[in-house]
C-alpha cells in the first residue's frame, strides 16, 4: 500500500506537534510538520505530499502568498486550521477545516474522508487508462478463468491475452490476481452476487 503524506503548517508547535500525535495513528502516514511559509514552499515544490494541513494564519494576510502556496491544481488536498470560524480564501479550493475544538476521532474521521475520495478518484483514473478489451479481459481474470480458457472464450491467442494482462498490470499496478479482483469488484466490473461476467 501506497505511503500517505501529510504536511502540517502552522507556526506554533504546540498545535502542530499536537495534530502530529493524533494522526501518527493512521497507518502507511508520514507527516511533516513546518513553522514558516519558507519551509511550506520548500516542502510544496520539492515533495509530493496528499493532505496539507495549513493554518491561514501562517500567511499573515499576504495574498500573494497564498496564492503561491495554496494555488494547486488539484495536487494535494488542503484543509484549513482554524481556531472558530475559518477565513474565506476566495479562489482556494478547501477540502475541510479543522477547528481547535475538534476530536480526535473526527479529526482522523476528516483525514479518512478525505483518503477516501482520493481513493475513489484514483480508481476512476485508472479504469479510463484501461481499454474496452483490457477491462473485458480483466472480468475473465477476477472470474478465475486461466489464460488459455479467458484465450478460448474470447478466440483471441494465449500470447494476447498474456499481453493484455501485463498492460493491466502495468496500468493499474496491481501485481496478484486477488487484488484484481478486488479492483474489479470495488469498480463494478463483476458482479459477486451473480458470479459471472457483466
Amino acid at each position: 500500500m501506497k505511503t500517505k503524506s501529510i504536511l502540517i503548517a502552522d507556526n506554533s508547535e504546540i498545535i502542530t506537534i499536537g495534530i502530529s500525535s493524533i494522526l501518527c495513528d493512521l497507518d502507511n502516514t508520514n507527516i511533516d510538520i513546518v513553522h514558516s511559509i519558507s519551509e511550506l514552499r520548500h516542502i510544496l515544490n520539492n515533495n509530493n505530499i496528499d493532505i496539507l494541513i495549513v493554518n491561514p494564519n501562517l500567511f499573515q494576510n499576504k495574498k500573494s502568498e497564498i496564492d503561491l502556496c495554496l494555488s494547486n491544481d488539484s495536487k494535494y488536498d488542503i484543509i484549513i486550521l482554524c481556531e472558530n470560524e475559518c477565513l474565506n480564501l476566495n479562489d482556494i479550493e478547501i477540502s475541510d477545516h479543522i477547528s481547535y475544538q475538534d476530536s480526535k476521532s473526527e479529526i482522523i474521521s476528516k483525514i479518512v474522508g478525505i483518503y477516501e475520495k482520493r481513493s475513489s478518484k484514483n480508481s476512476k483514473l485508472n479504469s479510463n487508462l484501461l481499454s474496452k478489451r483490457e477491462i473485458n479481459i480483466l472480468k475473465h481474470i477476477a472470474l478465475g478463468l486461466s489464460n488459455k480458457e479467458i484465450a478460448d472464450k474470447l478466440y483471441i491467442s494465449i500470447h494476447t491475452v498474456i499481453t493484455h494482462r501485463k498492460n493491466i498490470t502495468a496500468k493499474l499496478e496491481i501485481k496478484s490476481v486477488a487484488g484484481l479482483t478486488v479492483y474489479a469488484i470495488l469498480n463494478n466490473i463483476i458482479d459477486v452476487n451473480n458470479d459471472e461476467v457483466l
